[in-house]
């Protein structure tokens, strides 16, 4: 029998965006914890964010092209793919769109390719190695945390009567993995333009990695604590001192991040430098509220990325 897409279950982005706002303390709770094993998933295969950041975006431009042409691979297909191919993309493309100067794109392919990660000719650049091999590509581990996030936040939806039913792990599980070059083109738009922003945010990926690290210690502690769950109140009271404060030790966030404990001082030292973090007796870690109104207006644009996301994976399913 043919099935006929229920239009009238399609669900907007703008309602989406709004409800998570005003539950935002349910969002963070997976949110950024999924992030930081993004995050630490990628730096420990090429050792260098900017790298991984140029072969993610090559894969990106991969799945788009596949998208466009209504092809659509399994994850079970997409992990027998062997290499990934991309024509006529050129060094000032990539450059532009990561907003990396045009020699340090260059200079940074050039390794990727000593390093067994790309092929590069005239015309073309080839992702070698298997896909699930690749830098950045969902683990076993945060791509569970991507179906308990979506389960989350379509159970918020449902709450707010803006979904008719709701949406199961199970269901997202079996969507995401029949149709994961979908999945995975709208995800890459994501953490793209999520890491963009905070790269034009902090002007350095490792200082927005520590810092990422000292925002999940806090989520622990404040995940105990009962505050307003609507965004900006959330923000204001999450960067606050109130509330139990553990911090967290240098050599702790290298453990953690897999950064080099020398290189982890350096970008704390900035950080605290510049009001992100405070530093207490013990040389211990936290954060703090000084560069609030910063943080909460870029916070609001990656709310916004997620929001498209998510309205993208779940009009797929009850459409």
């Amino acid at each position: 029998m043919l099935k006929v897409p229920k239009i009238e279950n399609e669900i907007n982005e703008k309602d989406v965006e709004k409800s998570l706002a005003k539950n935002f303390e349910k969002v963070v709770s997976s949110w950024l914890p999924f992030q930081l094993i993004w995050l630490n998933n990628s730096y420990s295969k090429t050792k260098d964010h900017e790298k991984w950041l140029i072969v993610i975006y090559i894969i990106s431009k991969v799945v788009n092209l596949y998208s466009r042409n209504l092809i659509n691979y399994s994850i079970v297909d997409y992990n027998k793919i062997e290499n990934l191919e991309i024509k006529n993309l050129k060094i000032i493309e990539i450059s532009k769109t990561l907003n990396l100067k045009k020699e340090t794109t260059r200079r940074k392919i050039n390794e990727l390719q000593k390093e067994g990660f790309l092929k590069k000719n005239k015309k073309n650049i080839t992702v070698l190695s298997s896909p699930k091999n690749f830098p950045g590509t969902t683990t076993q581990k945060s791509t569970e945390v991507v179906f308990v996030l979506c389960t989350l936040i379509a159970k918020v939806l449902y709450e707010k009567k803006i979904l008719k039913k709701i949406i199961t792990k199970k269901e997202f599980k079996e969507h995401i993995e029949k149709n994961f070059t979908y999945y995975l083109k709208n995800f890459y738009d994501m953490q793209i333009n999520l890491v963009i922003t905070w790269k034009n945010f902090f002007k350095d990926l490792d200082l927005f990695h520590v810092y990422g690290v000292c925002v999940n210690n806090r989520n622990y502690d404040f995940k105990k604590i009962n505050y307003s769950t609507e965004r900006i109140e959330f923000i204001k009271n999450f960067l606050s001192q109130k509330g139990h404060i553990t911090g967290i030790s240098a050599m702790s966030i290298s453990e953690i991040s897999g950064i080099p404990r020398a290189t982890v001082v350096r970008k704390l030292n900035i950080l605290t430098k510049r009001g992100f973090l405070s530093r207490d007796n013990n040389k211990l870690y936290s954060v703090n509220n000084k560069n609030y109104s910063e943080l909460e207006k870029i916070q609001k644009k990656i709310l916004k990325h997620l929001s498209i996301f998510i309205t993208k994976t779940i009009n797929r399913i009850i459409i």
